[in-house]
């Protein structure tokens, strides 16, 4: 007994340790879900993070309540934290299918959980008052709390994130929430006074813990109510939940729940993406594909023998790993990652553009759409600035630059970053019924003769033709700027300004 009791400091540290490691995978949870539902990360992860750090104050504020049974209190403030956060993956994930605006619950559930887990540190501090001097007590419990919270923001988008998903991870760290709650509820038995207090903390470990292994099952039925197609594919990455569905010959790839092609039309997207360059190009040898890693691109880059090597650069690697071993995208891509000439390298674009001094012929930029401050990243004006150190002299850039008909300002700012970074541009449209009007733009750094020096030979293709690279080029007068628009840098960002203005005047 008195061996136990000589232990009761380290273990109430052990747990300080564990409940400052749940505390901040919350916060991270809650952030990273709400960009994932939502979008907009930047704003998002500010709302959180700061609504839960207040939610703390008010929590250290409203602790000086409690004036006696300071165990008592804990382990019971420690259950209501493993209930609240353990189901908070499988409420976001509800709340996003049944409610047309998430917020509310958003914050809801950051005040809630940042209120209670306030609430824990004073508690603890004073609880330690009794095991030694207040100078080494403080720093003892808030070494602890800073080493956990480190191991969660390490161990979240290293581990948990991409092996376990969010409502699995909820579910494990709400059952360690509860197991904390558990052990100092029997370490403590003699300061604890209310008796139902163990079963109700046995029923909510429990409850938590077999959750763990069926909560695919929850995930699974999301899935289902999200997409109307077939779900063959999905999974969580550390950077994007990818889902692959199928309807009858219809094959469709989602990122966050964002369509990325659809079978049964990504030829015209893919076909003007990469042949219209191909056809103005002189030498074809060297191609650096940005993005791209379904292989759709690569695939059609591939069709010209005179390419000899290809670098794709993705992020993603579990993207990557679906394209070359999914059947039903190793069908859709025709195997071309295993084509020899091919290389690809896992690393973010901005950085192997900076580091690299390889030249290349063509460079495709096939980035999703600047739908957030890291992707509108991709579209600034210093990137392009660095790729021209990466073109062969008659090299050719070709980027994907979102829609010029839903939004236009969002397009005509891409061309006009292109033309303010030194690139002769030529803007190309092509209807895609999947995603509507699209528009790419080739850039070339040196000339505008390139656009004069067509080549006539042509690879087999279903939609693309080399004449039509004149219809293509000719914009109606609906898709023309209405207004002139600013070249996007990385201190204003103003493409992100620009597409989620024109998408909100749509939505």
């Amino acid at each position: 007994m008195r061996e136990v009791e000589r232990f009761k400091p380290f273990f109430l540290l052990v747990s300080i340790f564990f409940i400052a490691t749940c505390g901040i995978f919350y916060e991270l949870l809650l952030s990273a879900l709400s960009s994932y539902l939502v979008g907009d990360t930047v704003l998002h992860f500010s709302l959180v993070i700061g609504f839960f750090l207040s939610a703390m104050g008010l929590g250290a504020f409203l602790s000086r309540q409690i004036q006696r049974r300071l165990l008592q209190s804990f382990v019971m403030i420690e259950l209501v934290i493993a209930g609240v956060g353990g189901w908070s993956g499988v409420a976001l994930f509800g709340g996003y299918l049944f409610f047309s605006n998430l917020l509310p619950l958003l914050l809801g559930l950051v005040v809630l959980l940042g209120t209670l887990i306030g609430m824990e540190l004073p508690l603890l501090l004073r609880i330690f008052e009794s095991f030694g001097p207040l100078r080494l007590t403080v720093s003892a419990v808030l070494t602890a709390d800073y080493i956990g919270a480190l191991f969660a923001s390490l161990l979240f988008p290293l581990f948990f994130l991409p092996e376990m998903g969010f409502i699995q991870s909820s579910f494990f760290f709400g059952g360690v929430n509860a197991l904390v709650a558990l052990v100092n509820l029997y370490l403590f038995a003699s300061e604890i006074a209310v008796v139902w207090l163990k079963p109700v903390a046995w029923g909510v470990t429990c409850m938590l813990l077999v959750m763990i292994p069926f909560s695919s099952a929850f995930t699974g039925q999301f899935d289902k109510m999200l997409y109307e197609d077939e779900i063959i594919f999905s999974r969580q990455s550390s950077y994007q939940r990818i889902v692959l569905t199928r309807h009858k010959e219809r094959v469709n790839l989602y990122l966050n729940g964002n369509l990325q092609f659809s079978s049964v039309d990504e030829y015209r997207y893919h076909e003007v993406l990469v042949h219209p360059a191909m056809g103005l190009l002189l030498n074809r040898q060297k191609v650096l594909i940005g993005g791209g890693g379904d292989g759709l691109a690569l695939r059609e880059i591939l069709k010209y023998p005179e390419v000899e090597r290809v670098v794709l650069v993705e992020l993603d690697s579990a993207v990557v790993t679906l394209a070359r071993d999914n059947p039903v995208m190793r069908q859709l891509n025709r195997a071309a990652f295993l084509d020899p000439r091919v290389e690809v390298v896992i690393q973010d674009a901005k950085r192997y553009i900076r580091e690299s001094s390889e030249l290349f012929n063509l460079i495709v930029l096939d980035f999703p759409d600047p739908s957030t401050v890291e992707l509108a990243q991709l579209f600034t004006k210093t990137l392009y600035m660095q790729l021209r150190y990466l073109l062969a002299h008659d090299g050719l850039l070709v980027v994907q630059a979102t829609s010029p008909y839903y939004t236009p300002r969002a397009f005509w700012c891409i061309e006009e970053t292109l033309r303010e970074a030194g690139y002769y541009t030529l803007p190309l449209h092509v209807y895609v019924p999947s995603f509507g009007e699209w528009g790419f733009i080739v850039a070339s750094p040196y000339t505008r003769q390139s656009w004069k020096r067509l080549r006539k030979e042509m690879v087999q293709t279903k939609f693309y033709r080399p004449d039509r690279i004149y219809s293509l080029s000719d914009f109606p007068g609906d898709l023309l700027p209405s207004e002139k628009v600013e070249a996007n840098t990385l201190e204003t960002l103003q493409l992100l300004h620009y597409y989620r203005e024109d998408w909100k005047a749509w939505e």
